[in-house]
């Protein structure tokens, strides 16, 4: 066999944790492909499935296949002597033919790392425009920082730690040519995009991120371990692919990952009672005239009915845009306690089949209401199989893991998880790909500091970018800080920011697109305003006060 076109070794193994033995890489990178399709069927929302498209130059189908390229590259940089020692049984059983060279100097290269380092050049032979010294923009650098932030960071340097040396040459690199070469094959032979943009590549990394940690549990690992095929061709790698559908379609189901499906349901069928006048203004003026992704902004007193408003909004927004729910978000963990409930019993009422809601917030193991699952079936992973209606909106146990929750079609917690995505801390791009498919909905949004407003702001750029729909709910929000959060929103939505001004109490929206603002009618506002008018009687009684002598009357 010549070394161009070396069979990929299934001794090079991927997994090993819980498993009676080391699961082989190249089967870990296909059932990562496997999984990263069905979630752009079943998980994307429109908008971000419009976002990778025009962010690669591509069509709907050969982005989808770029997609599973690049997630079924992600472990690529486990094909190093550093890795594969740990599991010293599969390294042993690899030198025991002397091919494979063993390298003795530093081995501190994480195996993410090691696939930014390799990728660009084994990317090169397959038409990708090669990496120079500082091309940041180029396209193999980019797809190099999608594996190299699978983990959750993105780095920046083109080799750290000394890194290509410890990426082992030889056999090494032989391997590692033909683990991307059989990847590639198995998904279609993908062409490269004329383009890879940063929003693009964020949503992109987090779904990468998505498909591996579906596709590492254990209890699928285990059972694929006697199911792999024993010869790595092309043409098994495809067959295998094609057979994990199924399989694949399971995870994402089990998670609570798949999109809801929702009741073409009116107010009074979500809530107890009918609409007051602001509510109504919006049901009458508002949602019969939006057509896609904006940013609204409902200001009243406490007590006028915000919070039906931001739903019933939050609703229609995701039904003309295509989002698979919303998250609320709000200033304590008392008051998403309290949110919490409401929505619930809100998602009971919309929801037609599983549609899980997610409580988030460092305290939500001692909200009763959340924990309570005794009364809901489940099977052996987790996964609430209950025709209980009230069952469809319990999380099941892969949500409520850590930094998960995020990714459920419903959720309730502190804003404080919505603005960690605007920072750069560990799987932000996880977080915006959670964000960047549902409504937004920020209540209080005037209560937060300088520093939390300017997190908002950045957020809401980055929401805006992706064409996310965005509610702000305030009683006092004043114009200064509404003027600049429609800002923040609109300059990333690419259109120029529009001068608002948001009655009290009233509304305004304000499409993403180039549309004209919308805001609540004099004669709508005159019956809000009315609807808060109060009578009260004055009753004067003369009050006698005792002085001297008959105050110390005991």
């Amino acid at each position: 066999m010549s070394a161009d076109r070396e069979w990929v070794d299934a001794g090079i193994w991927g997994k090993s944790r819980g498993l009676v033995r080391p699961y082989p890489l190249i089967w870990h990178l296909i059932d990562t492909a496997a999984v990263a399709g069905v979630l752009w069927d079943r998980y994307l929302a429109a908008n971000q499935r419009r976002i990778i498209v025009e962010g690669l130059a591509v069509d709907e189908g050969h982005a989808r296949s770029l997609i599973m390229f690049w997630a079924g590259l992600h472990d690529v940089g486990k094909a190093i002597p550093g890795f594969q020692k740990k599991h010293e049984g599969a390294f042993a059983a690899l030198r025991r033919d002397g091919t494979y060279e063993d390298y003795r100097g530093d081995c501190s290269l994480n195996h993410d790392v090691a696939g930014q380092l390799a990728l660009p050049e084994l990317l090169g032979a397959l038409g990708y425009p090669q990496l120079g010294r500082r091309a940041s923009g180029r396209l193999a650098y980019r797809v190099g920082q999608v594996v190299g932030g699978h983990h959750g960071r993105f780095h920046q340097t083109s080799s750290p730690h000394g890194g290509r040396l410890q990426l082992g040459g030889g056999r090494w690199g032989r391997q590692r040519e033909a683990l991307v070469r059989l990847v590639h094959g198995a998904v279609g032979s993908p062409a490269p995009p004329a383009a890879v943009d940063a929003a693009a590549c964020v949503l992109i990394t987090g779904l990468v991120i998505l498909a591996d940690w579906l596709a590492s549990q254990e209890h699928f690992l285990r059972r694929q371990l006697s199911q792999v095929p024993e010869l790595v061709t092309v043409e098994s790698a495809g067959a295998h692919l094609s057979a994990l559908t199924g399989p694949a379609v399971g995870l994402v189901d089990e998670a609570g990952l798949a999109v809801p499906s929702y009741r073409a349901a009116g107010f009074a069928d979500l809530f107890p009672h009918r609409p007051n006048a602001l509510q109504r203004s919006v049901i009458d003026e508002l949602l019969p005239v939006v057509d896609g992704p904006g940013l609204l902004v409902v200001t009243a007193a406490t007590g006028d009915g915000k919070t039906e408003v931001g739903l019933e909004a939050a609703r229609r927004l995701a039904e003309v845009c295509g989002a698979s729910g919303f998250f609320f978000a709000l200033p304590t963990m008392a008051t998403s306690d309290q949110m919490y409930r409401r929505v619930r019993e809100f998602a009971v009422r919309l929801a037609d089949g599983p549609a899980p809601v997610t409580l988030l917030h460092s305290m939500s193991w001692l909200n009763a209401d959340y924990e309570a699952r005794a009364a809901v079936e489940v099977d052996e992973l987790g996964a609430v199989v209950s025709d209980d209606p009230a069952g469809h909106v319990v999380a099941p146990e892969w949500l409520r893991g850590r930094k998960r929750g995020l990714l459920a079609p419903m959720a309730v917690g502190t804003v404080d998880q919505a603005l960690l995505a605007a920072l750069t801390t560990k799987h932000n791009a996880l977080r915006l790909l959670g964000l960047s498919g549902k409504v937004f909905i920020v209540d209080e949004a005037h209560s937060y500091d300088e520093y939390m407003s300017a997190l908002l702001r950045r957020l809401l750029s980055w929401l805006g970018r992706y064409g996310c729909p965005v509610v702000l709910l305030s009683a006092t929000l004043p114009s200064s800080q509404a003027s600049a959060l429609v800002r923040a929103y609109q300059e990333d939505a690419g259109v120029e920011p529009a001068r608002v001004s948001v009655p009290y109490p009233g509304w305004t929206f304000v499409p993403a697109a180039k549309a004209d603002v919308v805001t609540i009618s004099a004669t709508a506002r005159e019956q809000v305003v009315a609807g808060r008018t109060m009578r009260f009687r004055l009753d004067v009684r003369p009050v006698r006060h005792a002085t001297g002598p008959e105050r110390l009357v005991r």
